[in-house]
């Protein structure tokens, strides 16, 4: 089953966490989230979307800082499927943490779903090596990391595909039955700052691609 894309895409840029709002060179960890994004192949239109319990930081953020799209506040992610998608066929849900994904990474999310799949994300080989440890953090066996992926952002939907239940295998949406999930390649670079200290590796990324880019 192949299907067409008619409708412009929505992406919506999912702030969860206030490394969020951390200073990135003269923008925000956020803020190059959703300019990268909005810079996809597929033309798509960018929203953000809040947790109410972010409200209070978002406000008080530069706003020299802030992306220039629209803004929800929800209490949960699933409260943003109706307020934004109903002209649309296709919804990107971006971790704003993610300033480095790429946006051929998008693309390759969203041909996943005009193939057939009802959901995709990217994934990509874990490179490190992997150890299971106890509650006293000694190690009690080690993970065949062949046998295990790490999965990025963004999730891509087809909205017509998602179902009114909850969840409960870690994608931000279910599916209804029949529908399939898929992954396709993700790319290394799309690390989550998880703390300050990770912006300065962010930083040293984006002036690799400037000085790549301006060399090329």
């Amino acid at each position: 089953m192949t299907r067409e894309l008619s409708a412009q895409p929505v992406v919506v840029i999912w702030v969860s966490d206030n490394n969020a709002f951390l200073p990135l060179g003269k923008s925000s960890v956020f803020a190059t989230a959703a300019n990268r994004a909005a810079t996809a192949a597929c033309k798509p239109r960018v929203v953000l979307a809040i947790k109410n319990s972010l409200k209070a930081e978002f406000d008080a953020a530069d706003a020299k800082r802030k992306p220039n799209f629209p803004v929800y506040f929800v209490n949960q992610l699933s409260e943003i499927k109706d307020l934004v998608a109903q002209d649309a066929q296709v919804l990107f849900v971006h971790d704003a943490c993610r300033p480095l994904t790429s946006i051929k990474t998008f693309q390759l999310a969203l041909e996943a779903l005009l193939a057939g799949a009802g959901a995709a994300r990217p994934a990509h080989l874990v490179v490190d090596t992997l150890k299971q440890i106890n509650a006293d953090r000694l190690v009690t066996a080690t993970i065949d990391r062949n046998s295990v992926q790490a999965l990025t952002s963004p999730e891509s939907y087809w909205i017509a595909s998602i179902s009114n239940t909850q969840p409960t295998d870690g994608w931000s949406f279910a599916l209804k039955p029949g529908e399939t999930q898929g992954l396709v390649q993700g790319d290394l670079e799309s690390i989550r700052v998880r703390c300050a200290e990770d912006v300065v590796l962010v930083e040293s990324f984006l002036e690799w691609e400037r000085l790549n880019h301006s060399s090329s």
